[in-house]
Formats: structure tokens, C-alpha cells, sequence
């Protein structure tokens, strides 16, 4: 009967503690069902529908065809390989009230769809003097786009960029309004996102290689042809796949909470991701290779990550050994 006792001790004892080990499993290790990172890409809504005026100098041409910005079926085919990708906002180039870009982005949120979700940058469009309205700006942008329910926000906030220009963002500086998380974006040393790390962009920056900007914010970039330099024309070089790489690590260390594509659309600079009839690739029989490679690494981002806390391996240690060791003494109890 004693023997019987302790053996039903022990087989409780045993419950409880492997109870403890599986309860303990689950809270120290952190299971991320979907990743918690955000992924944006800058959007330029300035084209008109004729691509010899718009982009005279351009050897690429958009799959879609030189298309109208305001256009509702451009805008749903836009929304429709977005979400495929995953990007979860787009950043709209902004160049003033009544500009074309204004005209442009209004559609935009006038669709069904509400994701991506939309933010707003000011971009430096005038920048013979330092007589920008900043009050008329913060009014309109919030009346007509910050309020509605499919713009961005950060830390509960509308985000409202602004690319660095001379009086733009003179010194780093915008005049603030609380209703607005304002980030500074571009290539001078004061910015606050860095819009691409290569190249005469990031000299401008002062920097040699990707980093971790304000917000846990990383930029990447498939390609640049800005100011006379060109980078990666090809992508033989692989610069795209180098700096999600780069993102990856970060992602898995912890550091990153948004990453910025630079850009679905801007073909000046060459820096298109949008599918593409792109006339230097070497990958130019697939107008979709870049689409493709960059919805596998946001797949590859945003997929179910299993990270074990380094706690939970000295606890396993000890309930180990006490499990052993309780074993060991109801064996030796059952052969008396």
C-alpha cells in the first residue's frame, strides 16, 4: 500500500511537472502566426497616358502600357498585384494641392478595397523660395485623405512624408502638427528614412551600406539610374537579393518593423518593381521578375516564424534532471 502511494506520488508529480514544461513551452517561445512587419513602397501617380510626354527618355515600358494615373481600371489592376504581393501601404508622391498628382491620387481612395492602405509625401515642388503653406497643406491633406479609414497610420497617427528639399525640410525641420506622424524621407544626412543606400544616394546620406533607420524602417532598391549613375542595370549584379537579404537578418533579429520598397513605379529613375517590358534586363523575357522575386521574399518575411527564448532551455535543463531523478527513485521504490 505505502509502495502504492508513493508510485501514485510520483506519477503525480511527474504530471504536474510536465505540465509546468508544456505551459512554459508555449509563453517562452514567441509563435508569430503573420508577421507584425509592415511592408510599403513608394508610388508616383504622376503619369498622364501619353508615355513619350511623360517619360521621354525611358527604355522601359509599363506591361500595362503608358497609362493614366487617374485611371479606375489602372488603379484596380495596381490594387490587385499589390495585395498579391502583400505590401501592406503605398507612399503616394504628392506635389501640391490641385497638381496632377493631387487630381491623380484622389481616385484612390474612393475604391472598395481597402488595402493597401495609403500615406502621403510631400515632395520639395517648389523650391524657389521658402514661402511653402505649410497650414494650408497639414489642412487639405487631412480633410481630403488623412481622415479617411484606408489611409496609413503610425503609432495610431495618419503618416505624412516629406522628400528632403532645400526649403522643404530646410535643416531637417517641418513645422509639426499633432494630428500627423511626420517622417522625413530622402538622401540628405538628416533624414529620417533613407530612400536608397547606393550610389550618389547614399553618399548623399553619408552612408556605404543598408541600416536600420528611425522606427525600425528599412529601405530596399532593385535598381537606380539617378543624376548620371547608374547601378545594377541588369540585375546581373543581384543588388536586390543582397539587400533583402540584409532585411531578413534584421527581420530575425528583431530590428525591423517596416520595410520600404523603392518603388512600384518610378521609371525616371529606374527603380521600377511593377511588371515591366524593361529593355536592359537580363531577365527581360519575364516582364514579371521582379514582382515575383519580391513576393517571395515578402512571403519569405512575413511567414510563420518559431523564435525560442534562451530561458526556456535551462528550464527544460532542470525539469530534465528532475524528471530523471524522480524516475529513478520510483524504480528503486517499486523494486523494495
Amino acid at each position: 500500500m505505502k509502495h502504492n502511494l508513493l508510485l501514485f506520488s510520483g506519477l503525480f508529480i511527474l504530471v504536474v511537472l510536465f505540465s509546468i514544461s508544456f505551459i512554459s513551452f508555449i509563453n517562452l517561445c514567441s509563435a508569430q502566426s503573420s508577421s507584425k512587419i509592415k511592408v510599403g513602397v513608394y508610388y508616383y501617380a504622376w503619369y498622364s497616358g501619353d508615355w513619350s510626354k511623360d517619360h521621354p527618355n525611358c527604355p522601359d515600358t509599363p506591361l500595362l502600357g503608358g497609362y493614366n494615373s487617374s485611371s479606375p481600371q489602372l488603379i484596380a489592376n495596381h490594387t490587385k498585384w499589390l495585395n498579391e504581393l502583400g505590401v501592406d501601404f503605398i507612399v503616394i508622391s504628392w506635389w501640391g494641392i490641385d497638381s496632377p498628382s493631387d487630381k491623380n491620387t484622389k481616385p484612390w481612395f474612393t475604391r472598395a478595397e481597402t488595402t493597401p492602405q495609403i500615406a502621403l509625401m510631400i515632395e520639395p515642388y517648389d523650391e524657389s523660395d521658402d514661402t511653402y503653406n505649410f497650414t494650408a497643406m497639414y489642412d487639405y491633406i487631412y480633410t481630403n485623405y488623412a481622415s479617411k479609414s484606408s489611409y496609413f497610420k503610425l503609432y495610431g497617427r495618419p503618416l505624412l512624408c516629406f522628400y528632403n528639399g532645400i526649403n522643404l525640410t530646410k535643416n531637417g525641420y517641418v513645422p509639426p502638427d499633432n494630428r500627423f506622424e511626420q517622417r522625413i524621407v530622402g538622401h540628405s544626412d538628416y533624414v529620417q528614412w533613407i530612400y536608397c543606400s547606393f550610389g550618389k544616394f547614399g553618399e548623399y546620406c553619408g552612408i556605404t551600406q543598408q541600416k536600420v533607420c528611425m522606427d525600425g524602417e528599412i529601405s530596399v532598391i532593385p535598381r537606380l539610374n539617378f543624376d548620371g549613375y547608374s547601378f545594377d542595370k541588369t540585375y546581373a549584379l543581384g543588388l536586390y537579393q543582397y539587400e533583402w537579404g540584409n532585411v531578413l537578418n534584421y527581420a530575425n533579429s528583431g530590428e525591423v518593423n517596416i520595410v520600404m520598397i523603392s518603388t512600384w513605379n518610378e521609371y525616371a529613375e529606374r527603380s521600377m518593381i511593377e511588371p515591366t517590358i524593361d529593355t536592359t534586363s537580363a531577365y527581360a523575357y519575364d516582364s514579371y521578375y521582379l514582382f515575383k522575386l519580391t513576393k517571395s521574399y515578402i512571403t519569405t518575411l512575413k511567414s510563420p516564424i518559431m523564435t525560442i527564448n534562451p530561458a526556456i532551455i535551462a528550464e527544460i535543463g532542470v525539469l530534465t534532471i528532475a524528471l530523471v531523478t524522480i524516475a529513478i527513485v520510483l524504480v528503486a521504490a517499486k523494486k523494495r
